[in-house]
C-alpha cells in the first residue's frame, strides 16, 4: 500500500529535513506525516490551497479537507490518529487516506476535464458533438434559443475532420500502391531467401567439389611434385658434381691441348662441330618451348572440357530424377544418388563402377518402353473421351434450343412484369400522397407536445433546484450534528481519562493505607 505513495513522493521530487523514503513511508514521525500531506494534497488535489490559512490546526484542517473532497473512510479518521500517525494502530489509516489522494490525483491526470479536454477520435465521430453540445447548453440556459456560430463551428469541424480523413485516405493509398508493388516484385521474381539458399547451395556443392578434388588430385600431385623436386634435388648435386668434374677433366685436356700442337685442319673440324651442336641446343631449346606451351593449353582445353562436362553433368542429374532413372543401382549393389566428377578414377572420371554406355542406356530404353505403351494407353483413352465429347455435344445444341424457347417464355413475363410495374407506380404515387398527409398531421401534433414538454422540463428544472436546496441544508445539518458528536466522544473520552487518574489515585491511596495498617 505504501509503494504507491513512495512513488509519487519521488515522482515529485518530495524532500525535507532528515528525510528517508524507506523509513518516512513505513515508519514515519508526526512532522514527515504532516509534510507528506501538504505535498500530496497541494500537487494531487489542490495546487493553490494553503495549509494554516484560517488558522486551524492540523488534525481540524485535515478532518474538513477529507470531508470536502468526499473521502470514503472520513468517518473512520479522528483527531487522535492525526495527532500519533505515526504509531502501529493510526498509521495504515493515515497511509489510506494519502493514497487514495494519490489515485486521485493519478486518475483525475488521466481522464481529463470535461468533454472539451477529450481528444477527437476519427472512430468515434459523436465526439465531434460534444463541444457543439456544450456551448448550446451553455447558451441554452443564457435564454437563447438559436445557435448559428456554434453550427458554423461544427461545420468547420467537420470540414477539418474530413480533410484530416481525406489525407490519411490518400496515404492509405499510396502505401497500398506501394505494398502491392512489392507484392508483385516478390510474386514475379524471386525471393531474397530462395537467392541466396540457391548461391548457398551452389557454394556448398562447389566446396565439397573443391575439397574433393584437393584431396583426391591436388594432394597427391602435391606429393609427386615433392618427390620430383626430391630428385631434381639429387640429379642437380650430382649434376653438380659431374660438372665440377667435367670443368677439371676441360682444365686438364685444356693443358694437354695447349701442350700439343693443332693443326689448321683439325682446329677448323674442331669450330664446325661446335657451330653443330650450338644450332643443335638452340632447335631443342625452342622445341621444349613450344612442347611447353602446348602442354598449357592443352591443361587449359581439359579444365574447360572438365567444366562443361560438370555443366552438363549438373544439367542431367535433375531431368534423370525426373524421370526416376537416378537414383541408380550398381552392379556392386552401391546406390548412385547423383553422376559426379570423380578425378581419383581417372579410366572414366566417374565413380567406380559406372557405365553410362552400358548400364545407363538399358536403363534408358527401358524407360523409353514403358514411356511409349503409356503414349499408347493415352491415345486409346483420348480416342474414348473424343466420342464422349462428341454426344456431349449433341446434348449441348439440344439444351441450346431448350433454352431458347425458355428465353422466349422469359421475354414474355418480362413484358407481363413491367406492365404490372406500371400499375405499381400509380399505386405507389397514392400511398405517398397519403403519408404526406400523415406526416403534416404528425409534425403538427409533435409541435404541440414540445410545448407542453418544455412546460414539463421548466418545473422539473424549479423542483431540482428546491431539491438541491433541501439537499444542502440537510447536510450542514449533518455535518453539525458530526461535529458535535465527534466534541462529545472527545469530552467522552477525556472524562474517561480523569476518571481513570482519579481511579488509579485513589487504589494507590487504598494501598498506601493498607501498608500502613
Amino acid at each position: 500500500m505504501g509503494l504507491t505513495v513512495k512513488e509519487h513522493l519521488e515522482r515529485t521530487g518530495f524532500t525535507m529535513a532528515g528525510w528517508d523514503a524507506n523509513k518516512g513511508v513505513h515508519e514515519p514521525t508526526q512532522s514527515a506525516f504532516v509534510g507528506m500531506f501538504k505535498h500530496i494534497y497541494a500537487s494531487c488535489i489542490d495546487t493553490s490551497f494553503v495549509m494554516g490559512a484560517d488558522g486551524k490546526k492540523f488534525e481540524d484542517e485535515v478532518l474538513t479537507l477529507m470531508k470536502e473532497i468526499k473521502y470514503p473512510a472520513a468517518d473512520e479518521l479522528s483527531k487522535t490518529k492525526l495527532t500519533a500517525a505515526g504509531s502501529q494502530s493510526h498509521w495504515p489509516y493515515c497511509l489510506a487516506m494519502l493514497e487514495w489522494m494519490v489515485n486521485l490525483g493519478n486518475q483525475a491526470e488521466i481522464i481529463g476535464t470535461g468533454p472539451r479536454s477529450r481528444p477527437d477520435e476519427i472512430e468515434d465521430l459523436q465526439s465531434l458533438f460534444f463541444p457543439y453540445l456544450w456551448d448550446c447548453y451553455d447558451r441554452f440556459w443564457q435564454n437563447e434559443d438559436t445557435y448559428p456560430e456554434e453550427h458554423a463551428k461544427l461545420g468547420v469541424r467537420f470540414e477539418e475532420k474530413d480533410a484530416a480523413i481525406e489525407r490519411e485516405l490518400k496515404e492509405l493509398q499510396q502505401e497500398h500502391v506501394k505494398l502491392e508493388t512489392e507484392l508483385a516484385d516478390y510474386l514475379n521474381n524471386d525471393s531474397p531467401l530462395k537467392i541466396e539458399r540457391s548461391e548457398n547451395d551452389m557454394l556448398t556443392k562447389d566446396i565439397s567439389k573443391f575439397h574433393k578434388y584437393y584431396d583426391e588430385v591436388l594432394v597427391p600431385k602435391l606429393d609427386k611434385t615433392k618427390k620430383a623436386i626430391e630428385r631434381l634435388v639429387k640429379e642437380i648435386a650430382l649434376t653438380e658434381k659431374e660438372i665440377q668434374d667435367k670443368d677439371k677433366r676441360r682444365i686438364d685436356l685444356q693443358e694437354q691441348v695447349n701442350a700439343q700442337e693443332m693443326s689448321a685442319e683439325e682446329y677448323e673440324r674442331m669450330l664446325a662441330e661446335r657451330n653443330r651442336l650450338s644450332k643443335r641446343l638452340e632447335v631443342l631449346g625452342e622445341q621444349n618451348k613450344k612442347a611447353a606451351g602446348d602442354g598449357w593449353s592443352l591443361e587449359i582445353a581439359i579444365a574447360k572440357k572438365q567444366a562443361d562436362t560438370e555443366d552438363r553433368i549438373s544439367k542431367f542429374n535433375p531431368l534423370a530424377r525426373s524421370i526416376c532413372l537416378l537414383p541408380f543401382k550398381l552392379a556392386t549393389g552401391n546406390v548412385v544418388e547423383e553422376l559426379e566428377l570423380t578425378p581419383s578414377n581417372p579410366s572414366t572420371m566417374l565413380q567406380a563402377g559406372v557405365d553410362i554406355k552400358g548400364s545407363f542406356r538399358r536403363q534408358i530404353e527401358t524407360l523409353r518402353s514403358q514411356e511409349a505403351d503409356k503414349y499408347r494407353q493415352a491415345s486409346k483413352k483420348r480416342l474414348t473421351m473424343q466420342e464422349e465429347y462428341e454426344k456431349l455435344q449433341e446434348t449441348l445444341s439440344d439444351q441450346e434450343a431448350q433454352l431458347g424457347s425458355d428465353r422466349e417464355r422469359c421475354e414474355a413475363l418480362s413484358r407481363q412484369a413491367a406492365e404490372y410495374e406500371k400499375s405499381c407506380k400509380s399505386v405507389q404515387e397514392r400511398y405517398k400522397a397519403d403519408e404526406a398527409k400523415l406526416e403534416k398531421s404528425t409534425y403538427e401534433t409533435e409541435a404541440s407536445g414540445s410545448v407542453h414538454l418544455q412546460q414539463a422540463e421548466s418545473r422539473l428544472t424549479s423542483l431540482q433546484l428546491t431539491a438541491e436546496h433541501k439537499e444542502e441544508e440537510w447536510n450542514q445539518q449533518r455535518s453539525r450534528m458530526d461535529e458535535d458528536m465527534l466534541n462529545f466522544v472527545v469530552l467522552l473520552s477525556k472524562m474517561k481519562g480523569d476518571v481513570t487518574g482519579q481511579l488509579r489515585e485513589i487504589q494507590a491511596a487504598v494501598a498506601l493505607k493498607s501498608r500502613d495498617d
